[in-house]
């Protein structure tokens, strides 16, 4: 079995959080389903393509907000972020408040998710759209 540059990209900067089991599993997946002796996208799991973002970039956005503050404050933001929204609707900021099971003012609630803002790592829609978290966001913080 051999390999698209196009994949042999995106396995190099996978970041295989199931380490030797999901790269055993994306293995299997690709040999059943490619046609062919070569892969190509169309044979990677839907998984690894939304998981299409560089290592490179998840390191700077984990070194920005390590440079702004507390790395367990943003992990248990994104974590609420995480398991309270879905694609298609976010959570206000009073809600998020309320599910955060650390003291924080809203004051620095504010703050932090500024910093997670301007880091990529979630989207803060207006009047009323609440915040999402990002593909980068879900990928820092799978690696906080």
């Amino acid at each position: 079995m051999s390999f698209t540059p196009e994949v042999e990209a995106l396995i190099s900067t996978y970041h295989w959080p199931g380490n030797v089991r999901e790269l055993e599993g994306f293995i299997n997946y690709v040999t059943v389903t490619a046609d062919s002796s070569k892969a190509d996208m169309e044979q990677i799991p839907p998984k690894m393509k939304k998981s299409n973002i560089s290592q490179h970039r998840i390191e700077l956005a984990k070194k920005y907000l390590d440079n702004h503050g507390g790395r367990s404050v943003f992990k248990k933001i994104l974590e609420v972020l995480v398991t309270y929204t879905d694609k298609n609707t976010g959570i206000g900021r009073g809600s998020l408040h309320r599910l955060l099971d650390i003291e924080i003012t809203e004051s620095q609630l504010r703050t932090r998710m500024e910093t997670l803002r301007r880091a990529d790592c979630i989207a803060v829609g207006t009047k009323k759209q609440g915040t999402k978290l990002t593909s980068l966001g879900q990928e820092v913080y799978a690696q906080l």
